[in-house]
């Protein structure tokens, strides 16, 4: 065989291959997924009702003059396919959110709402992509918006599992002027919750969702209390509060426990409480101490007897208002 003819089938061969290797490639191509078809879900947060009591108007005023981003109630949005998150959001206005979901797919929905009430409100860490952003138990921007899993996986805002697991601990401003944070197991916040399952078919669907009140307060009454300090401590379980004369009955402090999520009592949480009476030279009497345990929405008032110069242990006595009847809170 001539180097013609060799030449001639070397090219053949490299054709023949050439066009097996290409079908190969052909036929292996993986097929592209179908897109997961969707439909709108809209979940209406408006009028929210509940069954509430004694505490519900009773908040501390706010000078509409001195109102900031502190003041806003912030709405909290967890939507999850089992226990994986789908989508989450903070929310400062209130109205219908409206997502789209996967047909024929099971979706749980927990909302959470917080008032600043009696406390200083929510710490803010600034801006982050043009954005308020919020610590634990939140670590999202305010965006009146829903992130979704599928959208943020590779980005900084990816979706966190940890996302509102408890109503505990919650950041929140420490004082009016040094911009400080503080986080206590029963944050001083008006918070609300909820927590639906449902199905959602291959039509849109609206689901309304009622809010229970998860909070409690506490107030304070004192007979023969006339000069230095009450100290009120809670083993750090919620901040110290100090009374004075002049102020001992003006108000109620309102807090947040995760507990009241899933009943109407604290459980085995019980908070303890010590009183001290710090006199006007300076010296710190521990009065007495007692264990509180209040119902969810109740109100709880301590009446603190003082000492006469000649008694040694002072009567404190406490008073539950538990919650009774129906009420309808708007936001």
């Amino acid at each position: 065989m001539n180097l013609r003819n060799k030449s001639i089938i070397l090219i053949c061969s490299l054709a023949i291959s050439l066009c097996y290797s290409c079908k190969k490639s052909q036929d292996t191509t993986p097929t592209p997924s179908s897109p997961v078809e969707t439909v709108k879900l809209s979940i209406h947060l408006g009028g929210i009702s509940t069954v509430e009591t004694p505490m519900n108007g009773r908040k501390a005023g706010i000078n509409t003059a001195t109102r900031d981003m502190y003041d806003s109630t912030i709405y909290v949005v967890d939507v999850r396919n089992g226990s994986t998150p789908y989508a989450q959001g903070l929310f400062d206005r209130l109205g219908t959110i409206t997502l789209q979901v996967p047909k024929n797919s099971t979706q749980t929905i927990n909302v959470a709402v917080m008032k600043r009430g009696t406390g200083l409100g929510l710490y803010t860490a600034g801006m982050a992509g043009g954005y308020q952003y919020f610590y634990s138990p939140f670590n999202r921007r305010l965006m009146n918006d829903l992130e979704y899993g599928d959208q943020v996986a590779n980005s900084p805002w990816v979706l966190d599992p940890a996302f509102m697991s408890a109503m505990s601990n919650i950041t929140l401003r420490r004082d009016l002027f040094s911009g400080d944070q503080e986080n206590y197991y029963y944050s001083e916040l008006d918070s609300y919750f909820s927590t639906t399952t449902l199905t959602v078919g291959d039509t849109a669907t609206a689901v309304d969702i009622p809010m229970k009140r998860i909070s409690f307060g506490i107030q304070y009454q004192s007979t023969n209390f006339k000069e230095g300090m009450l100290i009120a401590e809670y083993d750090s379980l919620m901040k110290s509060q100090y009374f004075f004369p002049e102020n001992i009955s003006s108000g109620m402090h309102v807090y947040t426990a995760n507990a009241f999520r899933f009943g109407d009592d604290l459980g085995n949480e019980k908070i303890h409480l010590t009183l001290k009476w710090q006199k006007i030279n300076g010296s710190i009497v521990t009065l007495g101490e007692k264990y509180l345990t209040p119902k969810r929405n109740s109100l709880t008032t301590i009446n603190v007897t003082m000492p006469e110069p000649t008694i040694i242990k002072p009567l404190i006595e406490l008073t539950d208002t538990t919650f009774v009847g129906n009420e309808d809170v708007y936001f």
